[in-house]
């Protein structure tokens, strides 16, 4: 199998299984897969954990992006197949770059785009940071001066 390259992708849970970290920390390992443009089957694995800083994060991300129903004695069946969103990004890691799950989303989460009141300020905000160069536009190329006949006396046309 191929492994998902860093960037967000739709993807499905193959598996996933309840595990236990060398420190006591409980997780869920979810198998995720995609289709690539060849029709090869693309393969990565994410975990959430839940550490008593991290449980409630996951718990909501497992509800929000799969609707679990809380019940992690049938987690693998409430993820097997499922959809969600994948942010996929390379991280270094005891001195090597290794590719990592960040974030699961459900599919169907839309990023609304900033009120128009919001681009105007923050675009005003650009303009001052950037000072005159931002009130600029850039000059187009100057087009290269056209050749005279007789600049080009050889020219057959």
């Amino acid at each position: 199998m191929n492994i998902i390259k860093a960037g967000v992708h739709r993807a499905r849970v193959f598996s996933a299984e309840m595990g236990e970290s060398k420190n006591g920390t409980p997780f869920v390992a979810m198998l995720f897969e995609k289709d690539d443009e060849n029709g090869a089957i693309q393969s990565i694995t994410g975990f959430l954990y839940f550490s008593a800083k991290s449980e409630e994060f996951s718990v909501k991300t497992l509800g929000d992006a799969f609707g679990f129903d809380g019940n992690f004695e049938t987690i693998d069946t409430q993820l097997q197949g499922k959809e969600c969103l994948i942010t996929v990004v390379e991280e270094s890691y005891e001195g090597k770059v290794r590719l990592k799950v960040k974030w699961i989303n459900n599919v169907s989460r839309r990023v609304e785009p900033p009120a128009k009141s919001t681009l105007a300020r923050l675009s005003a905000s650009a303009r001052r940071i950037l000072g005159p160069v931002a009130h600029t536009a850039p000059k187009p190329a100057e087009a290269p001066a056209a050749a005279s006949v007789e600049d080009n006396d050889d020219v057959p046309f």
